[in-house]
């Protein structure tokens, strides 16, 4: 079991020793004065046991015993505190609820002052051996075992999830609901209850845009039992449509009134108007429109069958649940290895296109991504620019499913040396075009000479950091630092002020960036975001490769973050992918997409525990985590298939 615990790091001076040492990324590479195995011997030690010869390697840089003693109980004049004195309570806390936030720590911070030294699997395997030697965590990533304490709130469907469940249901319909004013989201997501509001006027609008669909749906005789004024036939059909918009059968009582209703509008005026009454009866029910939890708020509990249907359903679809969704519902087949079946089969669905587009909306920005720039700066026509950011877009989800349908390491998302072009994109990016078409876009590998790498410099990501005439770096810096990091950049809108005086007007930009980093209040944020934004200045406005930087110098892209040097856009996203927090930021932002609440893994201890126990269980030998089984946990796991009454 994982014990929850306080961890100290800082106050403990944990690896506080040490000086600047080369990066240990396998075991085997480190010698041993006390051993002299081979690779392959080491490679067959388990991780605590290979983490003990790490730890207690007096030749390899690290200093770990050194610092902390044979036993963890500290060395004067070094770290004194022992380690098990993390469970202390006088300290400043660093949450360290598993052992996936230990080895994050140790790949960031240590030794003291050298941080990214031990990287990989040294990194994983010492964490394993101070968790359970010296600390009292768990390393089995079976092991998160507290109840999920934190329930979702009951919430309405956004109009994207209406304008799907609608055209699903009846093929025409669901433009209506499109017309809608925008949901409120949260950190981009429109799925949180507390952020979708039903106000008198919104309100209103939804049952305008339920007639309207109405009207839509039947005069295209897409619904049409051919019932004439038979009411057990418009009850039967009824019955049928209900069940499948309401994910649930229709009582008796509701559908002794919707006949009536359908009897009292086609005596009144015909059967056509009322058909359209009864059908809009259940358009614009509550049931079809609220996801409300089936049972009272209990401590905690397993979700039902339907709520995860629910759930499942609107996540990797944006839609109510299909036909093989719901007899499984009624079967009550929604656990274990069925429900495994059922993510896989919906990400192997056409729907799965859907998943992409609104995960990448609200992760990415991608919907609004290019908004703001004036064409006619980039030499294009309104048209030419609709059509290029178009083909950028399409690229950009390709990359997404490629990488999520066939399981590939989640890495790739920062690091991938290939992306997905046709002609028209190619020859923008100065490819060679492996296609003449402007229509089928084909997989090709990235050369070191095009400065590209994952999803970073593709050109729909790098237009979210756009002005109307110009690039903005550090827009493009923060857009990084949320999507791979989820690190929020508080700023006091007062220290701004006062610190935007102290910078000259006509300062050029690289003199801005040095005079922000010499500001403490500007260089707590800048310090990440300058030098991160400062790379894509090696992109134009159209994502097209440049030589001369916003000051009009040759672009230098070199630069250090996290102490730690680099010299281009891949350099700079493997010192990102290396710390780790693009698994912990991407399951939070997906669980916010699924689950609908807020989750934050650098500063709640459950969400936490639950992130950090799916990092843990997809890991694979090589340390890599497939971004499908990725997925499939997040969706499949505790996190998502349990609920508690706290709603916050």
């Amino acid at each position: 079991m994982f014990k929850r615990i306080s961890v100290v790091l800082l106050t403990l001076g944990l690896f506080a020793c040490g000086g600047a040492v080369d990066p240990v990324e396998n075991p085997s590479s480190s010698s041993s004065s006390s051993s002299s195995s081979s690779s392959g011997e080491v490679q067959q030690l388990s991780a605590y046991e290979r983490g003990k010869k790490i730890y207690h390697d007096d030749t390899n840089g690290l200093l770990c015993a050194a610092c902390h003693g044979d036993d963890g109980g500290g060395v004067a004049g070094a770290a004194e505190r022992p380690l098990p004195g993390c469970e202390m309570e006088d300290a400043t806390e660093v949450i360290c609820s598993s052992v996936t936030a230990l080895e994050t720590y140790i790949r960031n911070e240590m030794p003291k002052g050298s941080g990214s030294k031990c990287v990989g699997q040294c990194a994983q395997d010492l964490a394993v051996y101070i968790a359970e030697e010296f600390i009292g965590i768990d390393s089995n990533p079976e092991s998160c075992s507290e109840q999920v304490s934190k329930g979702s709130l009951a919430r309405r469907m956004n109009k994207t999830e209406l304008y799907y469940s609608v055209n699903d249901a009846f093929g025409v319909g669901g433009n209506a609901f499109l017309e809608l004013d925008t949901d409120g989201t949260l950190v981009g997501f429109p799925t949180a209850g507390s952020n979708l509001e039903t106000t008198l006027e919104w309100t209103q609008e939804y049952l305008d845009a339920a007639v309207n669909a109405v009207d839509i749906i039947v005069d295209a005789g897409a619904f049409n039992p051919n019932c004439g004024n038979n009411s057990t036939c418009i009850r039967n059909a009824i019955a049928d449509v209900g069940k499948q918009l309401f994910r649930g059968a229709l009582t008796d009582a509701e559908l002794d009134k919707i006949v009536s209703t359908f009897e009292d509008i086609s005596a009144e005026v015909d059967a056509t108007e009322g058909l359209k009454a009864a059908l809009l009866s259940v358009i614009a029910s509550p049931r079809f429109l609220f996801l409300v939890p089936d049972e009272e708020k209990v401590t905690h509990r397993n979700l039902t069958a339907k709520e995860l249907a629910d759930r499942l359903s609107l996540a990797f679809t944006g839609s109510i649940p299909d036909s093989q969704l719901l007899a499984a519902v009624d079967s009550d087949r929604l656990s274990g290895s069925a429900l495994e079946a059922q993510v896989d089969r919906l990400i192997d669905s056409e729907k799965f296109d859907r998943f992409i587009d609104l995960f990448a909306n609200g992760w990415l920005g991608l919907d609004v991504a290019g908004e703001k720039l004036d064409p006619l700066v980039a030499g294009l026509s309104q048209a030419q620019w609709d059509t290029l950011l178009n083909d950028m877009k399409t690229e950009t989800r390709m990359f997404l499913k490629h990488i999520f349908v066939n399981n590939l390491p989640l890495s790739d998302l920062l690091l991938a040396d290939y992306t997905f072009v046709n002609k028209r994109l190619a020859d923008h990016y100065g490819l060679n075009a492996p296609t003449n078409s402007n229509t089928n876009f084909v997989k090709v590998d990235l050369p070191a000479s095009s400065h590209r790498a994952g999803l970073l410099t593709q050109g729909a990501i790098l237009a979210g950091g756009l002005h109307r005439e110009n690039v903005s770096y550090i827009d493009r810096g923060k857009l990084v630092i949320s999507a791979a990091t989820c690190e929020v950049l508080r700023v006091d809108p007062d220290l701004l002020a006062e610190a935007l005086t102290t910078i000259p007007e006509d300062a050029t930009e690289a003199d801005k960036i040095k005079l922000r980093a010499a500001d403490s209040s500007c260089s707590g944020c800048h310090s990440k975001i300058d030098p991160i934004g400062w790379v894509f200045t090696r992109f134009g406005v159209t994502g097209e490769v440049v030589d001369v930087d916003p000051d009009g110098a040759t672009v230098d892209t070199g630069g250090w973050l996290f102490e730690r040097q680099f010299d281009d856009a891949r350099g700079m996203a493997e010192i990102i992918s290396d710390r780790g927090t693009l698994e912990t930021c991407f399951a939070s932002r997906f669980l916010v997409h699924s689950v609908g609440r807020s989750f934050n893994h650098a500063a709640d201890k459950e969400d936490q525990c639950q992130i950090d126990s799916v990092v843990d269980q997809t890991k694979r030998a090589d340390g890599s985590i497939g971004a499908r089984d990725f997925l499939k946990a997040l969706a499949t796991g505790r996190i998502s298939t349990t609920t508690g009454s706290i709603i916050e």
